[in-house]
């Protein structure tokens, strides 16, 4: 029984942790937290009084519980407790990663300052590296695979990714958000006006209507992305057959997020918003503010969802995001134990567009340190550094990729938004992009051209090139080339009445049926590139 005992428990620098590293497990049944604090070198009540400065310190203490789960290695003991060693330093008892006595002290001065509450502590932020570009991987967000990006930035580009998928910019001017003021939906139920897609999921529908399958949802619990999408049309379908009240949680029932529908309010008459409020439930966290929400609603409809850990972790983000958003002047109607509960707001939630996604990876930071960066290799201009340390440390494994494609081959195109029949009369253009729902803009006669801006400056960058629908003759414009950067700051047509020379050069790189292709370029006029021929780039980019 001693042996069962000890084994249930790991010691890090001193202090007790159940063996999946909480200090507080309801399903260990244990609660350590009181007696770890014994083993600080600072006095709590006294380190209350010094923080009394940054203001209001009331409900201070008791502190929260701390967690090292998936930031440890278990050292196993023939005799006592096991240890623990840090997944950052393989070090045992870590005096950085396991400094008990500035953990503390830092999670009640977030407390005090309101930067980050209890429950946005240690659900909000994510700081697992990995699973954060797992999350923007399956938003179609991807990076090298040895990124050297921070992870606060790459948390940011999550945060980022979130706002575009659910059109955020779009109703800035509507925030803060007083859902009070907002008409109720109505017309067409909630879950048609929810639904977002662009015109690859509408093709796909229609191949399926085509062979009499009809629309077929997608597999569950393959990809976060497409489960917190699902999400929020199950909520709009629940809603419809007026069930608000939700509870989502993991298959181990140890993390859960509960959700009451305040209403469905029109944000615009195409665009439902859902007003709700939420709490954040865990094995992990002393908490019965879930708990005695589900008591009390026994009686009605609850529907419970199950969710990976990841959806979880994307929908508490999203609800966090749109807490933040909400005015101070909507203070809707709560129960008494809905006291805790954060007052947010759900939108329709639709996939990334390649704009969306060119713009979250154009900047992949330092090639060595992934900081932020501050000058460019002059020889290729298409490498960025912090400084010149990190471009001197990097140019042993950069200089023969720089010497490539400084001597490359590189032509002169120039690129038209103004397209025209063979007799000559302009017509009217607009490009269909599969992955946006917004619609692109209109160019023909009677619409002002417009010198697209050049936010490249002297610098080297990627175009794609796409192939035309059609080769014909090579004064017909319905030969035409689609060329453009990564984030569309420009996007137009190479043709062969624009260039007698140029355009089978270019046109050669499509060979053998090849849809599009990337190339390095440079603006070297308004309305022309000098196109790097026959440097590709090492791997083919998400846009």
């Amino acid at each position: 029984m001693a042996a069962e005992i000890v084994a249930s428990f790991l010691l890090a620098n001193n202090f007790m942790f159940c063996k999946y590293g909480y200090e507080y497990c309801s399903h260990c049944g244990c609660d350590h937290a009181y007696v770890n604090d014994n083993f600080l070198t600072m006095d709590l009540s006294a380190l209350e009084g010094r923080l009394s400065e940054y203001g209001n310190t009331a409900g201070l203490l008791p502190r929260e519980p701390l967690s090292i789960a998936g930031q440890f290695t278990t050292i196993h003991k023939e005799s006592g407790p096991n240890g623990a060693a840090c997944k950052a330093h393989s070090r045992e008892d870590c005096q950085d990663c396991f400094n008990w006595d500035k953990i503390i002290r830092e999670q009640l001065l977030k407390k005090i300052t309101g930067k980050v509450s209890r429950s946005e502590a240690s659900n909000a932020k994510l700081d697992d590296r990995e699973r954060i570009i797992g999350l923007l991987r399956s938003m179609g967000v991807t990076f090298p695979e040895k990124t050297k990006l921070p992870t606060n930035t790459l948390e940011k580009r999550l945060d980022t990714a979130l706002n575009c998928a659910q059109f955020a910019s779009n109703y800035s001017g509507k925030f803060p958000l007083n859902c009070a003021k907002l008409p109720a939906w109505k017309g067409r139920s909630i879950f048609d006006g929810v639904r977002r897609g662009n015109g690859v999921e509408a093709l796909e529908a229609d191949r399926l209507r085509s062979e009499g399958r009809g629309r077929e949802p997608p597999a569950l619990y393959v990809n976060a992305f497409t489960d917190v999408r699902q999400t929020v049309l199950n909520l709009a379908k629940h809603c419809d057959d007026g069930i608000t009240v939700h509870i989502f949680e993991n298959h181990e029932q140890t993390e859960c997020i509960a959700i009451r529908i305040l209403g469905v309010h029109a944000l615009d008459d195409k665009t439902p918003v859902f007003s709700l409020i939420y709490a954040l439930g865990s094995s992990q966290s002393p908490s019965t503010d879930v708990i005695d929400f589900v008591c009390a609603r026994m009686r009605g409809k609850i529907m419970r969802t199950y969710c990976t850990a990841e959806e979880q972790a994307l929908l508490r983000k999203i609800l966090f995001m749109n807490s933040e958003r909400v005015s101070s002047d909507f203070r809707p109607k709560l129960e008494p134990y809905e006291r805790n509960f954060k007052i947010s707001f759900l939108l329709p939630i639709g996939p990334l567009s390649q704009i969306d996604i060119g713009k979250l990876t154009s900047d992949t930071g330092c090639a060595i340190c992934g900081k932020k960066t501050t000058s460019r290799c002059t020889g290729c201009l298409s490498v960025s550094y912090c400084g010149q340390a990190c471009q001197k440390a990097h140019w042993k494994e950069h200089k023969e990729f720089c010497r490539t494609i400084r001597g490359g081959q590189w032509t002169s195109v120039k690129f038209t938004t103004q397209l025209q029949t063979p007799e000559g009369e302009p017509l009217f253009v607009t490009s269909i992009n599969f992955s946006s729902s917004t619609p692109t803009p209109i160019c023909g006669p009677g619409i002002p051209v417009v010198t697209p801006p050049n936010v490249h400056g002297d610098n080297a960058f990627l175009v794609k090139i796409q192939r035309p629908g059609s080769i014909v003759a090579r004064d017909d414009d319905t030969a035409a080339m689609m060329v453009y950067d990564r984030n569309r700051s420009f996007q137009g047509y190479i043709t062969p009445r624009e260039n007698p020379g140029g355009y089978a050069q270019v046109l050669s790189l499509l060979a053998g049926g090849r849809a599009k292709v990337y190339r390095w370029a440079k603006r070297t006029d308004d309305w022309v590139l000098n196109v790097c021929l026959d440097r590709a780039p090492a791997t083919n980019p998400p846009w």
